[in-house]
């Protein structure tokens, strides 16, 4: 009873992973490639399979439900979320973990919704890019670019000369102690985003750099 058991929540937990990928891959190849960087495909998997366990072992036990959510009260989260669809696809992935434990089909149901939204959306770019334009146009209000250095004297001289766009400066410590520093810079065109990436990409104490278009 104990094997089968153990299947069951191995076969939940890759069927979960492997929607919460498909949504990644769906969206990232047809509507943003900046989606398939390494981090977010990494992301797409884990976070169902996390929403997953932390549902299946507080349904069951009332005492550990009420100390994982103290646990989780306490987390501060420090990535910056960069726009709602982001955030969506995000939220999207904890629902499958979530509803995974109550009905499996409905998280695959879920997955493939969100995928054929991304698939419908790339036809409709394909069949009708007058329109597409036009809609692209009207949301998207320039760019934001975050980037995660290293904090010393040398890095903080890194942006200067691109202080004037700069909008945040978070300061924060890693779990093994190391002083970082995240950057949001709003940019008003991708070519300068992708200057400003080029310049800095290959400086020994750049952590991760994104860029993401801003929506009104």
């Amino acid at each position: 009873m104990t094997e089968l058991l153990n299947i069951s929540i191995v076969t939940l937990v890759l069927t979960c992973s492997l929607s919460g990928l498909l949504i990644y891959l769906t969206h990232g190849f047809l509507l943003n490639r900046y989606l398939l960087i390494e981090n977010n495909l990494i992301i797409s998997i884990l976070l169902p399979a996390i929403a997953l366990v932390i549902t299946k072992a507080i349904s069951s036990n009332f005492f550990l439900s009420l100390g994982m959510i103290g646990a989780l009260s306490i987390i501060r989260y420090r990535t910056p979320v960069k726009s709602a669809y982001e955030l969506s696809l995000l939220f999207s992935l904890i629902t499958v973990g979530v509803v995974g434990n109550v009905n499996v089909k409905y998280a695959i149901g879920l997955a493939i919704f969100i995928s054929l939204v991304g698939i419908l959306f790339h036809l409709f770019k394909k069949v009708f890019p007058n329109k597409a334009n036009k809609i692209d146009e009207k949301k998207v209000n320039g760019y934001e670019m975050v980037i995660t250095i290293l904090e010393n004297d040398q890095n903080k001289k890194l942006l200067d000369k691109y202080s004037a766009y700069i909008t945040s400066i978070e300061d924060f410590k890693s779990a093994d102690k190391e002083k970082k520093t995240i950057y949001s810079l709003s940019l008003e065109n991708i070519n300068l985003a992708k200057n400003i990436r080029n310049e800095i990409v290959n400086e020994e104490k750049v952590e991760n750099i994104s860029i993401s278009p801003k929506f009104f």
